[in-house]
């Protein structure tokens, strides 16, 4: 209702006597109650009314939506002092008439309801254009939104679509064409095109009482009929939904494509993957055939020389013998281990018993058992472990295990001028652990790096052919790791050595059984 103060007040009937004098009718309706308050003798007489008490007490319910929409507009849109000029065809006692209009936005009784002051300005002759009337009415209640403009962009009229679209939009002056633009240069061009006859349909962003929309617009040239200049017909369309349904088609055709570009990528790199993975099960079957064959014709070799005596007795002959027996049996067993070990790791069977570890002794033990292991002149080996972490949960046997692997790893690509260096110190991490085995050896290519860890994988094959092994040790560490709750990472440079970095949390004891599990 504060809108409604700031409007004329028309209190009652005695506050309207001056209107009794106008010839034109006018009259007052109550655009809350749908009803005549008021009217002057001219309106009574319009309306074919007995009197003025017979005109008010008449029945408007069967007016239609759009009526009561338009009034309701009127009062709400039209600014202080101005009015709303239209035609209308009204129905005194059924008879059409066609007239227009003049509404003004005014507020009624002591309540201050809502209501409009309407002027009759002009009679319009139905026997003289009776299709063109026609035509006019049905604007009034057509959605297409239509408006007049000179050809400066000056506006003329507007049917109600436009009204309830335009009238109150914040920062837009009634009837500015310009500014109606979310970008006031794509009117100007419109405008300018309109002017030139030429291109004058599209669609645009504009401004209206709900918000941007999106409009079709179309101008046609025309006359104004009070002046007989060439004026400009504006009418629009809302396509709001179905742009929006567009562009979100557009972008679901774009994250299509996206999608099945991805896909179609995934599944390159998988079959990529697979291709990789069985060439590298072929070249690892081909080389343990060649591997287990080799210690196995050692070991059956010399024990039958051994068994038959055909070179007879020499202890230190014999004792040669029973130690390449040794070195090939030993050579086989870690063949088998890792494949036990691989088989273990892949099916879930590996079980973790965390303890109290000495790292000292471990990593001392596991430095010895490898450089026991390898033949003739080999690299340096040394071991530092940080006081903090001199003691630690864990696993030993898997601990072990994985540093076996990776200082064997390590020796096997560093020349024997080289070293190889095994720390422990504390991770980042709360209470983890970080190992480290650097080597001086000969590194590992960049595109070989992101698939150190797979199985059966024995790196660049001038390389592979040339060291002994199954392809197999990095794939259990990385195994082993992760049974740990670890991780594993490894960096290299080619001609100056390689690092790997095992992170692993310290296992948590179990007061009630005295062992301690992974977290």
């Amino acid at each position: 209702m504060a809108q409604g103060a700031r409007k004329r007040h028309f209190l009652d009937g005695e506050s309207l006597e001056l209107f009794d004098a106008i010839s034109r009718p006018v009259w007052l309706f109550d655009v809350a109650c749908h009803s005549i308050w008021w009217a002057n003798r001219a309106a009574v007489k319009f309306w074919r009314a007995d009197s003025l008490e017979d005109l008010l007490s008449r029945d408007y319910s069967s007016d239609s939506a759009t009526v009561r929409q338009r009034l309701r507009q009127v009062f709400d849109n039209t600014p202080e002092g101005e009015f709303a000029s239209e035609t209308w065809t009204l129905y005194p006692m059924g008879h059409p008439v066609t007239v227009v209009l003049n509404l003004s936005p005014v507020v009624i009784g002591e309540d201050a309801r809502d209501a409009v002051l309407i002027e009759v300005d002009a009679h319009v002759r139905l026997d003289e254009d009776p299709h063109g009337l026609r035509m006019l009415e049905a604007m009034r209640y057509t959605s297409l939104i239509v408006s007049s403009f000179t050809l400066a962009g000056e506006f003329l009229s507007q049917n109600p679509a436009a009204s309830e679209c335009y009238d109150d939009v914040s920062g837009i002056e009634r009837g500015d064409f310009i500014e109606r633009f979310v970008d006031p240069e794509e009117g100007r061009v419109l405008l300018a095109a309109a002017r030139a006859n030429t291109e004058t349909s599209g669609e645009f962003r504009v401004r209206t009482n709900v918000g941007m929309r999106w409009h079709s617009i179309d101008i046609t040239l025309g006359r104004d009929p009070l002046s007989g200049e060439v004026a400009l017909v504006v009418s629009e369309e809302d396509i709001t939904k179905s742009r929006h349904a567009q562009e979100q088609l557009a972008e679901l055709n774009r994250t299509l494509e996206r999608r099945v570009q991805d896909r179609t990528l995934d599944l390159e790199r998988a079959i990529g993957r697979a291709d990789q993975a069985n060439r590298a099960k072929s070249d690892f079957i081909a080389h343990m055939s060649h591997d287990l064959r080799t210690p196995l014709n050692a070991i059956l070799g010399f024990s039958d020389i051994i068994r038959t005596g055909i070179l007879g007795e020499d202890m230190a002959r014999d004792r040669d013998y029973a130690n390449s027996i040794h070195r090939a049996a030993t050579q086989l067993l870690a063949l088998i281990d890792n494949l036990l070990d691989i088989s273990r790791l892949e099916s879930g069977r590996m079980i973790v018993q965390a303890q109290r570890v000495d790292l000292n002794k471990l990593l001392d033990e596991a430095c010895g058992m490898v450089c026991s292991s390898l033949k003739g002149a080999h690299p340096s080996c040394e071991v530092v472990v940080a006081e903090d972490v001199a003691e630690f949960h864990t696993d030993p046997g898997l601990l072990q295990q994985i540093l076996i692997n990776l200082m064997t790893n390590a020796a096997k690509f560093t020349p024997p001028d080289g070293a190889i260096r095994i720390a422990a110190a504390a991770a980042n991490r709360e209470n983890s652990l970080k190992l480290t085995v650097a080597d001086t050896g000969i590194g590992i290519p960049e595109e070989l790096l992101d698939r150190i860890f797979d199985a059966y994988d024995r790196g660049a094959p001038d390389v592979a052919s040339t060291r002994e092994g199954t392809g197999l040790g990095l794939a259990i560490v990385k195994g082993l790791a992760e049974l740990l709750n670890g991780d594993v990472q490894i960096q290299s440079v080619e001609n100056v050595g390689t690092t790997v970095i095992l992170t692993i949390p310290e296992a948590v004891e179990k007061a009630d059984s005295g062992m301690a599990a992974i977290p």
